[in-house]
């Protein structure tokens, strides 16, 4: 049985997502069918809005390496890419609703969502697997004793963390 986006993440949540889609330049439509599912290429709304708000200040590499921890987890623990995105306290850019939503609405363009999804793609082809990430401004607890993958923009890269 297929869940209703507004049973996942609540009524909220998908009339900002589909107003933010509407003002990127995408069919409102397409982008509510869009919202919880994806195919092999394409994937949701909520994913894209992910890599965004999370790396928009980086280049294409810097996004591809975000998008690429939110595949790799969904494979790995066997959920939705959007099961993760959603996970709480995961991606910090959905820490806080409101600020997310004022976010997208001043920055979601047409073209910050089209690199997204040039950055998703990308990722797809990609044969390294990381599963964190944090700025370099900060230190987690997690990351303590860990060797990072690699260091891309402001963003560090782990494929060791449990």
């Amino acid at each position: 049985m297929t869940r209703k986006p507004e049973e996942y993440i609540g009524a909220g949540i998908v009339l900002a997502v589909l107003i933010i889609a509407n003002m990127a330049g995408c069919d409102v439509a397409l982008a509510k069918e869009n919202m919880l599912t994806h195919t092999a290429d394409i994937p949701s709304e909520l994913v894209l809005q992910t890599i965004a708000m999370e790396a928009s200040n980086q280049n294409l590499d810097g996004q591809a390496w975000v998008a690429r921890v939110i595949q790799t987890r969904a494979k790995r623990r066997g959920i939705s890419e959007e099961s993760v995105v959603l996970t709480p306290k995961q991606f910090s850019c959905w820490n806080d609703y409101k600020l997310a939503n004022a976010w997208l609405v001043v920055n979601y363009s047409h073209k910050v969502r089209q690199m997204a999804l040039n950055a998703y793609k990308m990722a797809i082809t990609m044969t390294v697997k990381p599963t964190h990430y944090h700025t370099i401004k900060v230190k987690p607890y997690w990351s303590k004793g860990k060797k990072p993958l690699a260091v891309i923009g402001s963003h560090v890269f782990y494929d060791n963390i449990k």
